[in-house]
C-alpha cells in the first residue's frame, strides 16, 4: 500500500464550527481498509 501523500491534499484542515444536532463520527472497522479509518457514522438529530 502506497504511503505518498496525494500533491492535491490540503496542508491543513480548517476548524469546523459546531452544528446543533449534527454528530459526526469515524473509525477504523476494516470494512473496506485495514489500519485505515473507513467508516463514517451521521446523527441528525430531528427538529
Amino acid at each position: 500500500m502506497s504511503t505518498t501523500i496525494s500533491p492535491l491534499a490540503p496542508k491543513k484542515y480548517p476548524k469546523m464550527p459546531e452544528i446543533e444536532g449534527v454528530r459526526i463520527a469515524t473509525a477504523e472497522a476494516g470494512i473496506k481498509y485495514k489500519s485505515r479509518t473507513d467508516l463514517l457514522t451521521m446523527v441528525f438529530d430531528e427538529g
